[in-house]
């Protein structure tokens, strides 16, 4: 019972105004513990009985490690006994970092009028999920990181996916996006400059040209052919730098065509000094690879490869997989002033190759791919063409 005032009398009301039901729901009005990427507004759905024309109270609460904390609270008055109310889900109801979670499991606290606060889909299986790495694109918009934005979307709308050549993606990242980033530029000066022909990957060569000679593609001319005459009449042509997409004669892989003869690969890292930029968002840890193309000519029955080309690209598995002990560090974020940096004494988000994990886990979307840039071809002057015997 409830007592009621009015200017003439005293009267009592039967407070009979109840919640039935309320848990979270998705964009379809169905049950969900589930808030997906691209989807940012949190929705509840109550239903109430006797509670017309009543003021219904909603609180959001964060099950914390710790002491729970309130995220957000909003009062309506109910007009149907069925509603859905929503609002977004913004890094400012997200919140700090307090506790070192990366997911937040979200509960509800709801009364009627005056009545007592109860508690709704607060068991473990019922609490709303969300993933703090599902802030990261934002932040990476606001700092004009357009590749790496690209590539998360890419990840994660797409199917749970773990082998990287189910998707392989050539049009993400040009050459010379990556060479306008200085410590690339000079991995990449001195490959052309003094890697590309050391005799430590003669030996990588000739085997990649015999690859070549014995390929046969499903269509078009074949890369090599074996010179019979002597001359330049009998020089025959080698090497493609193609990107076209073909199935790996070995493994099946799907890779681009230059991926299946470069002969030198040279490994670029990023150190604890390094800024963090788009090339880091994008690439993380790369690879430089070297292909070569040229002639094959014959001389006292002796058959010599002749580069006359060089051809630089990159290959990158955007993954987050961790290949041992400790699990990769991605920086720390703040998802509200929309930074992020190196520091691990603050109140960021550290994130790690895991939170990407468990989301995969969670939502069943995350599909890791493989980038190849484009190739950037290099000349080689006359008086610098490598000439080495086949065999």
């Amino acid at each position: 019972m409830i007592l009621t005032t009015h200017p003439e009398n005293l009267v009592l009301e039967t407070f009979t105004a109840k919640v039935l039901q309320a848990y979270w729901v998705d964009v379809d009005g169905n049950g969900t513990t589930k808030l997906p990427y691209g989807d940012d507004t949190i929705r509840i759905f109550v239903k109430t009985e006797d509670a017309i024309d009543k003021e219904i109270t909603v609180q959001v609460w964060y099950n914390r490690t710790g002491i729970d904390r309130m995220h957000k609270e909003f009062s309506k008055t109910i007009t149907t006994d069925e509603v859905i109310y929503d609002f977004l889900c913004t890094p400012e109801f997200f919140g700090p970092n307090l506790d070192g979670n990366n997911i937040k499991e979200f509960y509800l606290y709801i009364k009627i009028g005056k009545g007592k606060f109860r508690y709704y889909s607060e068991k473990e299986d019922d609490r709303l999920r969300i993933h703090a790495v599902r802030f990261i694109p934002n932040v990476m918009q606001h700092l004009g990181w357009t590749n790496a934005l690209n590539a998360q979307n890419t990840w994660f709308n797409a199917p749970a996916e773990t082998t990287e050549d189910a998707n392989v993606q050539t049009s993400f990242v040009s050459m010379d996006w990556i060479l306008g980033y200085s410590k690339a530029l000079i991995d990449y000066q001195n490959i052309i400059n003094s890697e590309w022909d050391s005799p430590n990957y003669h030996q990588s060569l000739r085997d990649e040209v015999a690859k070549m000679i014995t390929y046969i593609p499903i269509s078009g001319n074949p890369i090599a052919t074996l010179p019979t005459v002597e001359g330049v009449i009998g020089n025959k042509p080698f090497g493609d730098f193609s990107l076209n997409i073909v199935s790996d004669s070995n493994t099946g892989k799907t890779l681009p065509l230059v991926e299946q003869f470069y002969y030198k690969s040279f490994p670029y890292s990023f150190s604890v000094f390094d800024d963090l930029n788009d090339l880091f968002g994008t690439l993380g840890k790369f690879n430089f690879r070297l292909a070569a193309k040229g002639f094959l000519s014959i001389e006292n029955e002796t058959v010599y490869i002749n580069v006359t080309k060089i051809g630089v690209y990159v290959r990158d598995s955007f993954d987050f997989t961790n290949s041992g002990f400790p699990d990769q560090d991605l920086g720390n974020w703040n998802f509200i002033n929309k930074t992020v940096d190196k520091n691990l004494i603050s109140s960021n988000y550290s994130i790690e190759n895991s939170d990407y994990q468990r989301l995969r886990t969670h939502h069943n979307k995350g599909g890791d791919f493989r980038i190849y840039s484009d190739v950037k071809e290099v000349s080689i002057p006359e008086a610098g063409i490598l000439k080495i015997t086949l065999l």
